[in-house]
C-alpha cells in the first residue's frame, strides 16, 4: 500500500501561485501534495495513491505533457487538468487527446477550477468503483467449470436450452443442469441480470453462438 494518499497533486514552478492554489484547492474539500519540483512530484505521482494531476503546463526540467506521458502506465485510474498563461493548440489537442480532463487558462477563475476538479475526481472515483466491481466480478466467473463458462455466454445473448444444447452438441437436459449451477454461483436468475454482470465482467465474450435470437 502507498504511505500517502491525497485527491490533488498541484505541480507548479511558481511559488508563489502553487502556494495559492494549495490553498485554494484544501478549501474546496480536497487533500492536496504540492509541488515546485516536476522532477519530485513524479517521484511522488509513480508512489503514491492519488487521484487528480493539476499541474501547469510549461515548467523547467518536464513540462506537463512529459509528466503526464510519464503516468500513461499508471494501472490505477486518474485524471489531470492542465494550466497554462500561454497554450498552444497543438500542446491543448495533445494533453486532451492523452486524456486530460481540462485545460484551464491562467489566472483561472474559482469555478472554474472547482469544475474541473469536481468532474476530473468523480470521474476517477466512478472508474475505481467500475474496476473494483470488475475485479470482483470476475472472481465470482472463475468459480465456474469451462464448460459453465460457455453456456454462460451463450444465455447472455438469449440462446435458448435447445439452442445451446446444439451448439455444444450436449442434452437439454445437461444445460439446464449448468443453468442452475451458473445462478447459483454468480447469484443471477433471470437473462437480464446475465448481461449486466457480463458487462461488469469487462472482457470479450467467449466462443460464438449460433442460432441465438
Amino acid at each position: 500500500m502507498p504511505e500517502t494518499i491525497c485527491d490533488v497533486v498541484i505541480v507548479d514552478d511558481d511559488r508563489s501561485l502553487l502556494r495559492a492554489l494549495d490553498k485554494q484547492v484544501r478549501a474546496m474539500g480536497y487533500s492536496t501534495q504540492a509541488f515546485d519540483d516536476p522532477l519530485l512530484a513524479l517521484e511522488f505521482l509513480e508512489h503514491a495513491d492519488w487521484k487528480c494531476l493539476l499541474a501547469d503546463l510549461s515548467m523547467p526540467k518536464m513540462n506537463g505533457l512529459e509528466l503526464q506521458s510519464h503516468l500513461e502506465t499508471r494501472s490505477e485510474p486518474f485524471s489531470v487538468v492542465f494550466l497554462s498563461g500561454v497554450a498552444s493548440v497543438r500542446s491543448v489537442t495533445r494533453a486532451m487527446r492523452h486524456g486530460a480532463v481540462n485545460f484551464l487558462e491562467k489566472p483561472v477563475e474559482h469555478g472554474d477550477l472547482q469544475a474541473a476538479l469536481s468532474e476530473a475526481v468523480e470521474n476517477v472515483e466512478g472508474a475505481r468503483r467500475k474496476k473494483n466491481e470488475s475485479a470482483s466480478a470476475r472472481v465470482r466467473f472463475d468459480q465456474l467449470t469451462d464448460r459453465q463458462k460457455e453456456v454462460f455466454w451463450q444465455l447472455v445473448v438469449g440462446a435458448s436450452n435447445k439452442q445451446i444444447a446444439r451448439n455444444l452438441d450436449v442434452s437439454e437436459r445437461t444445460v439446464k443442469a449448468h443453468r442452475s449451477a451458473i445462478r447459483e454461483r454468480l447469484g443471477l436468475e433471470t437473462q437480464m441480470d446475465m448481461v449486466g454482470f457480463s458487462q461488469t465482467l469487462d472482457m470479450e465474450r467467449e466462443g460464438s453462438v449460433e442460432g441465438a435470437k
